[in-house]
């Protein structure tokens, strides 16, 4: 009885180290919008004041989300024009913007970024793209969620390093 109860100390040191590589490790959840607003889910019978344009339909006033501590309006796009139609695009618009706390923010939610160049930056996952355009043009900031199907934005909207990589790829 006595080697157990000094083997004993060592046994517990041993599962505390080995219990956060088990029991502890989380995946992070895969993002397909923000806030309320999610793509393939949020329909143009929930969204705001919308127009149609040639080949999708546009919505605004859709209320503010919050990023990086900071308030931002919400655009939705929709391919189609029929009231179940769901979000294809979520921009996120931000104002007198402070680009830094935003990009923390989102890099502790997506992790670092797939493709980078400067502010611009985007993350590639299986249910949404997401380009931050930290800032977009002076004072303005815009994070943009976009449904896998919408390739032809995805890659007009990508950062350089991103196009460069495609490029490359096709060659």
């Amino acid at each position: 009885m006595p080697m157990l109860s000094r083997l004993a100390p060592a046994l517990v040191l041993a599962l505390l180290l080995a219990v956060p590589q088990f029991g502890c490790s989380r995946e992070r959840a895969e993002v397909d919008g923000i806030g309320t607003y999610k793509l393939g889910h949020t329909s143009m019978a929930e969204a705001g004041a919308c127009s149609e344009r040639e080949d999708y339909t546009y919505c605004s006033n859709n209320g503010a989300v919050a990023i990086g501590g900071q308030s931002g309006g919400v655009d939705l796009y929709f391919r189609g024009k029929a009231p179940e139609a769901t979000a294809t695009e979520i921009l996120v618009v931000v104002r007198r913007c402070q680009p830094e706390p935003i990009e923390e923010e989102l890099q502790k939610e997506l992790g670092a970024a797939t493709y980078q160049t400067g502010g611009h930056s985007m993350w590639v996952g299986k249910k949404a793209t997401i380009i931050a355009r930290l800032p977009a043009e002076k004072g303005i900031c815009e994070v943009t969620f976009l449904h896998p199907s919408e390739t032809e934005r995805i890659a007009k909207l990508s950062p350089p390093a991103a196009r460069a990589t495609a490029a490359k790829t096709k060659n």
